[in-house]
């Protein structure tokens, strides 16, 4: 037994009970900072479009009848068959629940790769429950993209040994919301150290799960429609950032297809330049992940926090030392740019280079921070060092 003065005294001992232990202690602390949210009776801001939506669906309607609906068909249709045997408050509080459980998930994996003690991990993650204006947007509209970012990661986590979990889990999250598009090129595609045939069963196995979609393929031309129907201008689109936007302000007028072929482009060229480590390449796709959403709000962000807590976890924990003042200061300024990106996008009523000069850095922020964490491990492997990675025990 712990002395009463003993540091480690409050520390859950064993694995399993120390991520039991921080999943409850920030599902209380989510508690406490969105209990309204949280426990509203009535459909949050996007929530209530997902219900119309199933609803339309239900009804033989197309979900894009909806305005403000713009997610793929599985979705719409997963949730229209739901509606048909649940009532509409237990949709609504099924849905918000597992959307909940998965940004709980997602925090808690994410802090294991920041190379730091349980109560650093606490701090760190209880920080983002709290603090992170982009988690509490998320939570305040009920946007699924908590899901969709969990989805990702366990993808992530899961794409050497398991491609067959991996590639499904990715193929899910893109069939709710269209945010893997990148996270699948890199994960199938980047050339790997360790030389492994599987991996390229990575992509045939994502793009197996967009077959659930397949039933619902009379839904598709429409849904594929909403990328030229949806004009940058149309509020709330302006609050948004992404590729598509900085394009736009820097006066190139085009589609958002070709935003996202122009990255997926950049980024399979990089992916064959020379092979990475496993940790590498998720570092990848998750930068890679939030280039290639097509409307890019700040609660999508949360895919970047397992790059936002590596990163912060370096910068503070106890071979901070090891790494000069100014990069320091430099990365943990750039965790914190991604905080404050809500509404950014609408300082400017029309295209202007000023609203791209400010639509950069923030894009920027989790490639340079994937690319700097690449380097540390690099670093690390030489030293004769490791860096944690997130889904990782300790």
């Amino acid at each position: 037994m712990a002395p009463a003065g003993d540091p480690e005294r409050f520390q859950p001992a064993g694995p399993r009970a120390q991520e039991a232990a921080l999943f409850a202690l920030l599902a209380l602390l989510l508690l406490l900072r969105h209990a309204p949210a949280v426990f509203s009776p009535l459909p949050l801001i996007d929530e209530e479009y997902y219900l119309r939506a199933f609803a339309a669906v239900r009804e033989g309607l197309s979900p894009y009848s909806v305005d403000g609906f713009f997610y793929p068909p599985g979705f719409a249709a997963l949730g229209g068959w739901l509606a048909g045997w649940l009532p509409e408050r237990g949709l609504l509080y099924g849905l918000r629940g597992l959307n909940l459980a998965a940004l709980l998930w997602l925090v808690v994996a994410s802090s294991r790769g920041a190379g730091l003690g349980w109560r650093g991990r606490a701090l760190l993650a209880a920080a983002a429950i709290l603090l992170a204006p982009g988690i509490a947007l998320g939570v305040l509209a009920g946007n699924i993209s908590f899901t969709a970012a969990a989805a990702i990661l366990a993808a992530g986590l899961h794409w050497r040994r398991h491609p067959w979990i991996a590639g499904p889990l990715l193929g899910a999250s893109l069939a709710i919301k269209p945010m893997a598009t990148g996270a699948i090129a890199v994960l199938g595609a980047f050339r790997s150290r360790e030389r492994n045939p599987r991996l390229r069963l990575l992509a045939g196995a994502g793009l197996a799960a967009l077959a659930t979609t397949l039933p619902f393929r009379s839904l598709l031309a429409d849904y594929l429609q909403l990328g030229a129907t949806l004009p940058g201008e149309r509020y709330p689109l302006t609050r948004t950032i992404g590729v598509h936007r900085l394009l736009v302000n820097l006066g190139w007028e085009t589609e958002r297809i070709w935003a996202l072929l122009l990255v997926l482009a950049i980024a399979l060229l990089a992916g064959q330049w020379r092979a990475r480590s496993d940790r590498q390449i998720l570092f990848a796709a998750l930068a890679t992940t939030t280039l290639t959403i097509p409307v890019l709000w700040s609660h999508a962000l949360a895919v970047t926090l397992p790059l936002q807590m590596a990163a912060a976890g370096r910068c503070l924990g106890a071979g901070r030392t090891r790494i000069p003042r100014l990069h320091r200061i430099a990365i943990l300024a750039l965790v914190l740019a991604l905080q404050f990106t809500d509404g950014i996008g609408g300082l400017a009523p029309g295209p202007s280079l000023l609203l791209a000069l400010a639509l950069l850095p923030l894009l920027a922020a989790p490639v340079v921070l994937a690319v700097w964490l690449g380097r540390q491990e690099e670093s690390a492997a030489l030293s004769g060092g490791a860096m944690a990675a997130p889904g990782a025990g300790g």
